[in-house]
C-alpha cells in the first residue's frame, strides 16, 4: 500500500527487442540507487501491436530456486504483467527472438518501491543473472565468480 512509482524509471521505461536478441533470466536489483527504496512491484505493458507469437521473446518465469519455468507468457499487445520484486523473482526471455528484420517486441517496465522498514535487510548489488539448469558454463562461470569474490577478487 506504500508503494510508489519511479519518477527517474531506472532501469525502466520503454525496451525494445528485435530478431535475435534475448534477456537471459534474472532477478532484479533491489534498492534504488538514488532513494534508497525497496523495489517491490514490477509491472511490465507489451506494446507491440503486430506481435506474432511465432517469434518467440515469451516472458519465462522461473521458481525461486531456478529449477523449472513456472510459466510463459506471450508478449501480446495490450497485455500486462504485474509480479512482486525479490532475490528470488527471477525472470526473462532467455530463448532468442526471431521474426522479420522489421518484428519488434516493444515493452514498457515500471517499477514500484516503497521505504524500507527498520531493521529490514537492505540489498546491495546489482541484477542478479541466473543460468537455467541446464546452462552448464553460466552455471560453472557464476561459481567462479562467487569463489573469486569470496577471496577479494573480481
Amino acid at each position: 500500500k506504500d508503494a510508489v512509482g519511479d519518477p527517474s524509471h531506472v532501469g525502466g521505461g520503454m525496451h525494445q527487442s528485435r530478431p535475435g536478441s534475448k534477456l537471459d533470466i534474472h532477478a532484479d536489483f533491489l534498492t534504488h540507487p538514488e532513494t534508497g527504496f525497496k523495489r517491490v512491484l514490477n509491472l511490465l505493458i507489451y506494446l507491440s501491436f503486430d506481435y506474432d507469437p511465432t517469434w518467440g521473446g515469451a516472458l519465462e518465469l522461473w521458481d525461486a530456486k531456478m529449477r523449472y519455468c513456472a510459466t510463459r507468457i506471450v508478449p501480446a499487445f495490450n497485455r500486462a504483467v504485474l509480479f512482486e520484486t525479490s532475490p528470488t523473482s527471477c525472470h526473462g526471455h532467455p530463448e532468442p527472438m526471431s521474426g522479420p528484420p522489421w518484428a519488434r517486441r516493444n515493452s514498457l517496465a515500471l517499477y514500484y518501491y516503497r521505504p524500507y522498514q527498520p531493521g529490514e535487510h537492505v540489498y546491495k548489488g546489482s541484477t542478479n543473472y541466473r543460468p537455467r539448469p541446464w546452462e552448464y558454463r553460466k552455471r560453472l562461470r557464476s561459481w567462479a565468480g562467487r569463489q573469486l569474490r569470496a577471496v577479494g577478487l573480481r
